[in-house]
């Protein structure tokens, strides 16, 4: 299934100015994952970052917590990956160098396995984050949010 972004929420991916001050904005979106992140889906976000950001979030939610984090922080330039429980974070995997530019657009696909989740960025297999959570039929909701302008999402 594809999903797009209504157009309220796309962005030209250049910083808006209101009242001559820059700003950004911040987006959240929320799809369900019918059936839960089982082994052989994917996730494919086509998306893209202004210059000047932080950092966004894809992350795969069960009730319990996240399953999967991924979080890729511009001035550190790196991606960290990780889950999070009732009692907290988990240990964070830092990976480096950040593939994603800011002001250029990507393609993140991220597959689940029976090993963990394929993460793939421009096509190239970037990192595999083993389970730590395997209850995957509960792993029913993908979130987006922070300094990201989604194009596309694909679940597969």
């Amino acid at each position: 299934m594809t999903v797009d972004s209504p157009p309220h929420l796309r962005s030209s991916g250049a910083p808006s100015t209101h009242c001559g001050l820059p700003f950004r904005t911040r987006m959240r979106i929320e799809k369900c994952i019918c059936g839960g992140m089982v082994p052989g889906r994917t996730v494919t976000v086509v998306a893209s970052v202004d210059p000047g950001s932080d950092r966004f979030a894809i992350n795969f939610r069960s009730p319990d917590g996240i399953a999967f984090h991924l979080n890729p922080r511009f001035k550190m330039g790196v991606v960290v990956l990780n889950n999070k429980t009732p009692s907290g974070f988990g240990e964070e995997e830092f990976i480096n160098p950040n593939p994603i530019v800011e002001g250029k657009p990507f393609v993140v696909k991220i597959a689940c396995t029976t090993v963990g989740y394929d993460v793939i960025i421009h096509g190239e297999n970037f990192y595999t984050f083993k389970h730590r959570y395997t209850d995957f039929k509960t792993v029913e909701k993908l979130v987006i949010e922070e300094d990201i302008n989604v194009m596309s999402v694909h679940i597969d």
